[in-house]
């Protein structure tokens, strides 16, 4: 049986000290995997920035990513292309 599917994945760079401030990049990747090619397509996109501080106290910042309207709309074309294949020719 063949496969296609989407993973979603959110993680944490490497943190960075910059004087009394802990700062941790955080990421989110969506692959697309299937069991048909071996090879799998990735999207990776920043999501935000954990700020701590001297006590511990954290605040996330986010990132605004204009790719991410690229992907949903690339998502929309992907699913009307799919319906369209789905629909019975007409002669």
């Amino acid at each position: 049986m063949r496969r296609l599917w989407l993973e979603n994945e959110t993680s944490a760079g490497l943190e960075i000290r910059s004087g009394p401030y802990r700062l941790t990049p955080i990421s989110r990747a969506s692959v697309l995997r299937s069991d048909m090619i071996p090879v799998a397509f990735g999207w990776y996109r920043p999501v935000g920035i954990e700020v701590k501080d001297r006590d511990d106290a954290a605040t996330v910042i986010p990132i605004r990513d204009p790719t991410r309207w690229i992907q949903i709309f690339l998502y929309g074309i992907a699913l009307l292309a799919f319906f369209s294949l789905l629909r019975p020719m007409r002669k």
